[in-house]
């Protein structure tokens, strides 16, 4: 494994996974943009995937594209009282799944 080097007067980096070689010595890469949020993840193959979470710092959604184009975005609200939160998952064969979950923990399928 290999992690990126502080850069001085850049808070968010440094401590950063850049390179991971698994057992059958296929090596996986990773990109972080200047906040260190992960951009892109290359692995073994050659195949990647691109993370987009609109420029800013508390996204709600998280946009993953594929290599070979396919959208998936996910997304997160949490209730004003914290108690509870609202995960929505839209596939890249454009149906979406919604999950929410109550302070108890409790998980039940919208969608």
């Amino acid at each position: 494994m290999f992690y990126k080097p502080p850069v001085a007067g850049q808070v968010h980096t440094g401590g950063l996974l850049s390179q991971y070689t698994d057992a059958r010595n296929g090596s996986a890469f990773y990109e972080y943009d200047n906040d260190g949020f992960v951009t892109k993840n290359t692995e073994p193959d050659g195949s990647y995937h691109t993370y987009s979470r609109g420029s800013t710092l508390a996204p709600t959604s998280v946009t993953r594209t594929s290599a070979l184009g396919r959208v998936e975005v996910f997304g997160l609200s949490v209730s004003p009282a914290k108690d509870a939160q609202t995960r929505t998952t839209r596939g890249a064969d454009g149906f979406t799944t919604t999950k929410a979950k109550s302070r108890s923990y409790r998980l039940r399928y919208i969608s």
